[in-house]
């Protein structure tokens, strides 16, 4: 993946590195986090959130750390998934 980097007021959107796979573990481990999530997606290992959240080979997807950058710590993930590049859509994952 190109080293990608997108900044709105509030927010800066960056490639994820290794060391927020267990702050994804533990927001995935807490109920107020997930209580809209299916099933699926609560209480993955290090390697499956790695596995499914990053290690997208995949061109009609990428995936997002979200930085405050008030404070500079990461508060969540977002990504786009099924890039149509012809119909110019895609499906929004936060």
């Amino acid at each position: 993946m190109r080293l990608i980097k997108i900044e709105g007021p509030n927010i800066i959107l960056k490639k994820p590195s290794p060391s927020i796979f267990p702050k994804i573990q533990d927001w995935l481990s807490d109920p107020e986090v997930t209580k809209y999530l299916d099933d699926s997606e609560k209480e993955l290992s290090l390697n499956e959130i790695k596995d499914n959240f990053f290690d997208i080979e995949d061109k009609n997807s990428i995936m997002f750390v979200m930085v405050s950058k008030n404070t500079n710590e990461e508060v969540g993930i977002c990504g786009l998934q099924k890039i149509d590049w012809h119909k110019k859509n895609a499906f929004l994952r936060i």
